[in-house]
């Protein structure tokens, strides 16, 4: 399920559990300051969690990347949560 990230997701960035297959864990303050820049930033990144019990998956959306004075639009998707490894795989569209 896809749903928008959400202030209250700061226990999730700070999780160990939770980040094991991301750069890193966050603290508390740390998982602010994302959620806080990722909700004015991007305006189609959202939180990918497993429908019956809300277990984090990951992230995807699409997310505006200046390629040299242009403005591209690129479909991030993060789930390592899916496949149990650190993924990120960017197509740009």
């Amino acid at each position: 399920m896809l749903r928008k990230m959400r202030r209250r997701d700061l226990e999730i960035f700070s999780d160990p559990e939770a980040m094991r297959f991301y750069h890193s864990t966050k603290t508390r303050e740390q998982a602010e300051d994302w959620i806080s820049w990722t909700l004015h930033t991007y305006t189609y990144l959202w939180i990918a969690e497993e429908k019956t019990y809300g277990r984090f998956l990951g992230q995807c959306g699409i997310i505006p990347q200046d390629t040299g004075g242009v403005t591209e639009m690129e479909m991030a998707i993060c789930l390592p949560g899916v496949n149990g490894e650190k993924a990120m795989r960017r197509k740009r569209h």
